[in-house]
C-alpha cells in the first residue's frame, strides 16, 4: 500500500527522442482504470503538439469503442509538425522546455484506488513500438508521484500494449484476452509488458 497518496493528473510525454518514436507520441488507446471504470473517456486531455492533416487535428485521444482494435491504425497521433521537428533537430527546442506531452487532469484520486493505466501503441506502417522512450507520470498538481519510461516491449508486431498497474489491480477479477475498451487487457496477452506503480 502507498498510504493516502493522492494524484490529480496523468501525463504521458516523450522523454527520449533517440528511440524509433522520435519527436512523436503514437498512441492508439489510453485508459485510466479506477474502481472498475476507465475514466479517461470523461476527461478532455491537453496536448502540447498536435499534427494537423487536411485541416483536421489528430487529437482523437480516446477511441472508447476501440473500433480499430484489429490493427490499431492511425487514429491517434500526437506529433510535432515538420517545422517543430526541425526546431528540435537543430537544438532550438528541447524536451525539457518544449515537452511533447498529453495531460489528463481530474479531481483528486487516491492512488490505492488505481487499478491500471493501459497504453496501446499505434500502428505506424507496421511498427507498433514507437512509444519506447515515452514516459507515464502520476502527479499531484505539479509534484511527480510516479514516473516510468517505456523501455521494454514484448515483440514488434501488433498489438503492443503497456500496463502500469496500481495497488488496486489485485481487486480486478475480469480481464480481456485481446484489445478492449471494456476491460483491462490481461497478463496472458503475449504482446503486453507490465510495470508496477510503487
Amino acid at each position: 500500500m502507498l498510504g493516502a497518496t493522492l494524484f490529480n493528473k496523468v501525463r504521458i510525454f516523450r522523454s527520449d527522442a533517440t528511440t524509433s518514436g522520435g519527436y512523436n507520441l503514437e498512441i492508439a488507446e489510453f485508459q485510466i482504470w479506477i474502481n472498475g471504470t476507465n475514466i479517461a473517456p470523461n476527461i478532455t486531455p491537453i496536448a502540447s503538439f498536435v499534427r494537423s492533416t487536411s485541416g483536421a487535428f489528430r487529437l482523437e485521444m480516446i477511441n472508447n469503442e476501440i473500433t480499430q482494435a484489429t490493427n490499431q491504425a492511425s487514429n491517434v497521433f500526437i506529433a510535432t509538425d515538420a517545422t517543430s521537428r526541425g526546431l528540435f533537430g537543430n537544438g532550438t527546442y528541447n524536451l525539457t522546455d518544449n515537452p511533447i506531452e498529453v495531460i489528463f487532469s481530474m479531481g483528486e484520486k487516491n492512488i490505492n484506488d488505481l487499478q491500471s493505466i493501459v497504453v496501446y501503441g499505434r500502428n505506424h506502417s507496421g511498427s507498433y513500438y514507437n512509444l519506447q522512450g515515452a514516459s507515464v507520470q502520476l502527479l499531484y498538481n505539479d509534484n511527480v508521484i510516479y514516473t516510468q519510461e517505456i523501455n521494454n516491449k514484448n515483440g514488434t508486431s501488433n498489438q503492443l500494449v503497456w500496463r502500469f498497474d496500481g495497488p488496486d489491480i489485485s481487486n480486478v477479477s475480469t480481464f480481456a484476452d485481446s484489445a478492449s475498451a471494456e476491460y483491462i487487457i490481461g497478463s496472458n496477452y503475449d504482446k503486453l509488458y507490465t510495470y508496477t506503480i510503487t
